[in-house]
């Protein structure tokens, strides 16, 4: 078997689509949101792209992409680190764990032994990871995918800039001659915060071997003993929530009131993870995913880290991340890995055992000042006024999971789409750019392609479903085309033949040459499609897994859909804006549910 790594250097580079290509493609996305003279006068800006300084441009990427094996990644990175606004709700991802696992279940007056045995699990994956005892995950069992995002998860964080942010991962992959890789990981120690307070906590020893569940937990209950006869913390995390320039204003004049700020916030992203104890009480699923997306206390986190947890006084666990540094369902794999790995490893004293006794934790203490304390104070007002905007949902849906997909025929991930195709056109009697995330790892270093899984064809559909002339078949027939359409789009997004990345890529080029910007930009159909992040269905299979999460929408007449399908069921974490006059998150989910009634009868018909 091989290595986790070991494939890297065999993965073949992202694949730069025709400009013909992705110019037909996209007029075929924007074909439902435009009249019939907007699309031609769209057809007639494409067509002068094509044949004018769109081939200019499209031959300067193809230039760079001779010189990379991935020609997105630097410039797509760079489209999450120039967002100057506020991170947690926009680029961080939160959710928790089903309840065939006990983290979603109260357990009053054992929640430091749960989070000592979570954190004993989670640096178990992480070593795994480290030691390059993770199998190579395969696409189809045949195509051996990218599994850099596995490293990513861990001891990663980012660091504020004036303009843009860096990103910055203490787990090193050395490409050998001879194709392997070695992994340099050095860290050994979490951080975990209590009461706005930071503590560094080692969970490896200096032989390398994990600590068991009872040493972590004796520094775990030393940290509770410590912030009982402490005032709340200064909540130097609460920075991290800001907008990013106020961060970076916060962060340099920290570095200047004392080296050893840097030092600490050095030793904070270098963390494997971060694990935060918080005095809120979440009794169930809802109440713990509101809690990890809202923010919580939000003194209490260090929103850059790529991987936090979060436990509250009932020791219901919740996660989150920040989506930079990997995908939505490789988080959700490494989750449900350490999971599994709690349920199989009992960690029960053996008569003569004596753990190891472990290292005393550090608090991280950090000097400040009354401009820090100000910009802290800031922070909190401004995530506090943006949580409370952000209304979700974390539900399932009962009976329609994988099973339901196979007597249907039809992909489980497509069955859903579908229905919230179906559930927006029944709110609104009209369509929307959808944004559905399709991996493309079967590629270095591939990330995601965007499938725009409103079509003409679902259009066509959804129309049907509500016109009274049109006969049971007729509906069926033209479901089947959308269902067709949505797979031939996801398979192009995967084998790395969608548009968005390479749209964006040649806009990019366009704004670092000084060309002014392409009339297909300007166009309406640019941003009525979904350009420029205006779509307003912004969806994901986060996987086939019992681990899901969610995040707000993309605009704020939006919705934010993220879906876990399981045999029997779909959890869906449904977000949107409060503010908005014209999306309900709680009717949106009941809409879905009734379309999926709806396909299921729709589907009968080619029984009878």
């Amino acid at each position: 078997m091989s290595k986790t790594f070991d494939l890297q250097s065999q993965l073949p580079p992202l694949p730069l689509p025709t400009l013909q290509d992705t110019c037909n493609k996209y007029l075929d996305s924007v074909k439902p949101f435009l009249t019939k003279d907007e699309f031609m006068e769209t057809g007639f800006k494409v067509e002068l792209f094509q044949n004018g300084i769109g081939k200019e441009l499209h031959n300067k990427l193809m230039q760079l992409a001779k010189h990379s094996k991935n020609w997105a990644q630097d410039r797509w990175y760079d489209s999450y680190f120039d967002y100057r606004g506020s991170n947690p709700m926009m680029s961080n991802i939160s959710g928790g764990y089903e309840s065939r696992f006990d983290f979603d279940q109260p357990c009053h007056g054992l929640v430091i032994e749960r989070a000592a045995n979570w954190i004993h699990s989670m640096t178990t994956i992480y070593q795994r990871v480290v030691k390059q005892e993770v199998p190579v995950q395969k696409l189809g069992r045949q195509f051996p995918m990218d599994m850099s995002q596995y490293a990513n998860f861990f001891c990663g964080s980012r660091l504020p800039g004036e303009k843009r942010d860096t990103l910055m991962h203490n787990i090193h992959l050395l490409p050998q001659p001879d194709g392997s890789m070695h992994v340099v990981a050095p860290s050994k120690h979490i951080v975990v915060m209590k009461n706005a307070h930071i503590f560094h906590v080692k969970v490896i020893d200096d032989n390398n071997v994990i600590l068991h569940p009872k040493s972590i937990q004796r520094q775990l209950e030393r940290i509770h003993e410590i912030c009982k006869d402490l005032e709340e913390g200064e909540g130097v995390a609460a920075l991290t929530m800001g907008t990013r320039d106020k961060w970076y204003k916060a962060y340099k004049h920290l570095c200047i009131l004392d080296r050893q700020n840097k030092t600490n916030i050095n030793l904070i992203n270098q963390s494997i993870f971060a694990f935060a104890f918080e005095d809120v009480e979440t009794h169930n699923l809802q109440e713990a995913t509101e809690h990890g997306i809202l923010g919580g206390l939000s003194k209490n986190r260090w929103f850059d880290k790529s991987c936090q947890a979060v436990i509250g006084t009932t020791g219901v666990v919740i996660t989150t991340e920040d989506h930079v540094h990997f995908d939505g369902n490789v988080g959700c794999q490494i989750l449900q890995d350490c999971a599994d790995y709690l349920t199989e490893h009992k960690f029960d004293i053996q008569p003569g055992y004596e753990p190891q006794q472990g290292e005393e934790p550090v608090e991280i203490v950090f000097t400040v000042d009354d401009t820090i304390r100000d910009y802290i104070k800031e922070a909190v007002h401004l995530h506090g006024l943006i949580s409370s905007s952000l209304g979700l949902i974390d539900k399932p849906i009962e009976h329609y999971g994988k099973a339901f997909a196979k007597t249907v025929r039809i992909n489980p991930d497509t069955v859903f789409q579908m229905a919230m195709q179906l559930a927006y056109y029944s709110l609104n009697k009209s369509v929307c750019p959808t944004y559905e995330s399709g991996t493309t790892r079967m590629f270095y270093h591939g990330r995601t392609e965007t499938n725009r899984s409103c079509t003409v064809e679902s259009k066509e559909w959804c129309e049907a479903m509500f016109n009274n002339q049109k006969t049971g078949p007729e509906r069926l027939e033209l479901f089947r085309k959308a269902v067709q359409k949505h797979d031939t789009l996801m398979l192009d997004a995967c084998q790395g033949k969608g548009i968005d990345r390479h749209l964006f890529l040649l806009k990019k080029i366009s704004e670092e040459e000084g060309i002014p910007l392409p009339d297909i930009y300007i166009d309406k159909a640019y941003k009525a499609s979904g350009g420029d992040g205006n779509f307003v269905i912004s969806s994901s299979l986060t996987g086939f897994t019992v681990l899901h999460g969610g995040m707000a929408p993309m605009v704020e007449d939006g919705y934010g859909i993220f879906y876990s399908i399981n045999k029997d069921r779909t959890q869906v974490v449904l977000s949107s804006w409060k503010t908005s006059q014209k999306t309900d998150h709680l009717k949106m989910y009941d809409a879905i549910v009734s379309s999926l009634d709806k396909i299921k009868e729709l589907c009968q018909l080619s029984k009878m």
